[in-house]
């Protein structure tokens, strides 16, 4: 919790909470992914790995994750983790592109503070996320308030959102499909 209230005092705006997401938003999450096949998962705004731990108990172990975060004492923290399905990126999220290898991934989990972000990179972002998307892949997203609902929307046509409360703060749960292209 610590490390979460320096980093939130030194930059707010890219951290965006004081402690860890609950367990309750994280199964909240984890819940729309079928893990019984090997996956190219990706997540963003990793923090200290709560979530990325969670993910490696639940995937095959022929699954790859690759985790991003931008955070210098989150990315220590970060590589802590050890198993050979991680990749930990220290890069943006609009940079998807360049660690994927020409593959395309299948799962997208984030809690990437789009608020905290100019609209045309969050724009900007969705769209490289999309393209970077197989067909009928998941996008799971958390956040705090509704802002970029009308982008995510825009972008991921077959959505759905959900409520947990059991979090500080409380979150909405974004579950999109990619049912369409045009990339």
């Amino acid at each position: 919790m610590k490390k979460f209230l320096k980093q939130f005092i030194k930059s707010p705006g890219s951290v965006g909470s004081i402690i860890p997401s609950s367990t309750r938003l994280i199964n909240t999450m984890l819940k729309h992914i079928d893990f019984s096949e090997d996956l190219i998962i990706v997540e963003f705004w990793a923090w200290i790995g709560n979530f990325t731990k969670k993910i490696l108990k639940r995937a095959t172990p022929n699954s790859q994750v690759l985790v991003f975060e931008i955070q210098d004492s989150f990315i220590k923290e970060l590589n802590k983790i050890v198993d050979p399905r991680v990749r930990i990126i220290h890069d943006g999220a609009e940079n998807l592109w360049k660690y994927l290898d020409g593959e395309k991934a299948d799962v997208i989990v984030s809690g990437l503070p789009f608020g905290s972000l100019p609209r045309p990179l969050t724009k900007k972002i969705l769209c490289e996320w999309h393209c970077h998307l197989k067909l009928n892949g998941i996008y799971v997203q958390f956040q705090y308030f509704l802002q970029n609902k009308k982008d995510i929307w825009e972008t991921f046509r077959n959505h759905s959102i959900s409520w947990q409360p059991i979090n500080f703060p409380p979150a909405f749960v974004y579950k999109c499909e990619k049912i369409h292209c045009n990339d």
